[in-house]
């Protein structure tokens, strides 16, 4: 298991970048956290340094992740990252470099692992306070949807049945993939910027009115059939 969540906290350090965490049921995992403390590293010779005297297991092991490019949302590593990289395999004074994939990495790790601490209990990151309270306008329009095209889908199955009613499948897919779509991880916490959501309360009102349409025509058609 590897993040760097956890270098957020404003208010503690955790001991160790390089640990097992055990479980309530007693099991473990091997735990990395990058001792650089980012994903957007700039792949330069400063950023070796920075993570040299960052971690703080490097008397247990020699090995440490560096993970590097243009943030998380599809930008990943540029030409001049590469480039410094590439510069960086056989520079003095720093941490020899090299590519691999993350499981041959923590192949590696777990040579060490009679050398490890281990981390009972609960990996608390701070940074992340009111998650379940913050934009709580959005948390709410998402149960309020999730229960009303549920409820669409039974009426428009039975209005099908013994009426008219056509099952309006296509809108209904595509509201769900609205709904998931604002349930991404940055989204549905209340951690994502102004801007999304303020469009995505527009798309959670617009589904709302399109759910209500549905309702009185599947009502209408219904009372239309059975006189």
């Amino acid at each position: 298991f590897t993040t760097i969540k956890l270098s957020w906290d404003k208010f503690v350090r955790y001991p160790h970048e390089t640990f097992f965490w055990q479980g309530i049921d007693g099991s473990k995992v091997l735990v990395h956290m990058p001792p650089e403390g980012t994903y957007n590293g700039p792949a330069a010779p400063r950023a070796l340094k920075r993570l040299e005297a960052n971690y703080q297991d490097k008397d247990a092991t020699k090995h440490a992740l560096m993970i590097y490019g243009v943030g998380d949302g599809g930008g990943g590593p540029s030409r001049d990252h590469l480039e410094r990289l590439k510069r960086s395999v056989n520079l003095d004074g720093i941490s020899k470099v090299k590519h691999q994939f993350i499981s041959d990495f923590f192949e590696k790790l777990d040579r060490d692992k009679d050398k490890f601490q281990t981390w009972v209990g609960e990996l608390y990151l701070g940074h992340h306070q009111g998650t379940l309270t913050t934009q709580g306008q959005s948390k709410r329009y998402n149960r309020k949807l999730e229960l009303a095209f549920r409820d669409l889908e039974y009426s428009s199955v039975l209005g099908q049945h013994f009426s008219d009613v056509v099952y309006p499948d296509k809108e209904i897919e595509d509201m769900w993939k609205e709904v998931l779509l604002y349930q991404f991880h940055d989204i549905i916490p209340g951690s994502s910027i102004k801007r999304v959501y303020d469009e995505s309360l527009v798309g959670y009102e617009d589904m709302m009115n399109l759910t209500t349409l549905f309702w009185f025509e599947i009502a209408y058609l219904g009372k239309d059939k059975n006189g």
